[in-house]
């Protein structure tokens, strides 16, 4: 006998998972905003079928101020076709809206990141939501996930494919390091282990291969970095078996993130004075960037030095730095 029970509103999708052809459409997620009480927030997403293939899912801005990814994303959901895909694309180019609009990585009045919410809680806040709707209706059903990242608005790094070590299961990260590999962005990263409750960690926890970038920062677009993210998704999902295009042939640096000294944080409050741009080579004692007073005339500044020879990674971006936060990440290059 149906039920005729009331039921609250609950997060939903626009979209057929498993009907073949091209969707765009929304999940909708029911929350009050300061705009409307009474509205959802719509994340945009498309889907691609088309035969038997992979599943692999590109997702963008999972939190704020990324917006090389997302601009490439959703020029994929326009260009690709039907007919170049072998299997099933998931597109999701902007994965958290409110932290895109607002430059906040929380979601408005929830304070949350969603990068710290998975695997997630149907019956938790809005991200929390979100990120137990991805794990079980898009993570759970991928072969690999793709994410587009960038710094925020107060760092920039290198342009940079990257996978997270993975001490655990050493045959799933290599796994992803060669599609990785096949991304060809100018530099690819082996980072630290990934942090529970993040979207990475919970691809890794489900056996999923997962692999990141990290394509400029300091809240702004580029058109290099948009055209490099085309060429990097072409080139993996190629190698994933899913897309059929042409192989476009590109040199990689392998990088490693080794230990947490390969972070350089900030004694001292004052203006940042950069010596060096990200992708440089360093050297041990080289100084990294300056610590200016600007209280004062003709003080002393406060020298941050390079304390291995490597490739600066990232850096802070933005004139203003305050004690603790990161001037630099520095990283190792190494062989393959």
């Amino acid at each position: 006998m149906k039920s005729n029970a009331l039921k609250p509103r609950s997060i939903s999708c626009t979209i057929d998972f498993d009907a073949p052809g091209k969707q765009n459409g929304f999940i909708s997620v029911p929350t009050a905003q300061p705009s409307s009480a009474l509205g959802i927030v719509q994340i945009p997403l498309t889907v691609i079928s088309n035969g038997s293939g992979p599943t692999v899912t590109l997702i963008a801005s999972v939190e704020d101020c990324e917006f090389n990814g997302t601009l490439a994303v959703q020029q994929l959901a326009r260009q690709i076709e039907i007919q170049d895909v072998s299997g099933r694309l998931i597109l999701l180019p902007t994965a958290n809206p409110l932290a895109q609009q607002s430059g906040r990585i929380g979601w408005a009045n929830y304070e949350k990141s969603l990068n710290n919410s998975f695997p997630g809680n149907l019956q938790g806040c809005v991200t929390e939501q979100i990120a137990a709707f991805f794990s079980e209706n898009i993570i759970g059903i991928s072969d690999a996930v793709i994410e587009l990242r960038a710094g925020d608005a107060t760092s920039s790094y290198a342009a940079s494919a990257a996978i997270y070590q993975n001490p655990e299961n050493r045959s799933l990260q290599e796994t992803a390091e060669q599609t990785m590999i096949a991304f060809g962005a100018p530099n690819s990263v082996r980072l630290l282990p990934c942090l529970p409750g993040s979207l990475a960690f919970a691809t890794q926890q489900a056996n999923i291969p997962f692999i990141t970038t990290l394509l400029g920062g300091g809240g702004t677009a580029s058109a290099t970095l948009v055209n490099l993210a085309l060429t990097g998704c072409n080139n993996a999902l190629l190698q994933l078996g899913l897309l059929n295009t042409e192989l476009q042939l590109c040199s990689t640096r392998m990088l490693e993130v080794n230990n947490e000294n390969c972070y350089l944080l900030a004694p001292t409050m004052g203006l940042l004075q950069p010596c060096k741009e990200v992708g440089e080579e360093v050297y041990r004692g080289n100084p990294i960037a300056y610590i200016v007073d600007p209280t004062t005339s003709g003080s002393p500044v406060q020298t941050i030095v390079a304390n291995r020879n490597g490739v600066l990674l990232a850096r802070h971006y933005g004139g203003h730095i305050s004690a603790g936060e990161c001037v630099a990440l520095l990283a190792d290059e190494v062989q393959r």
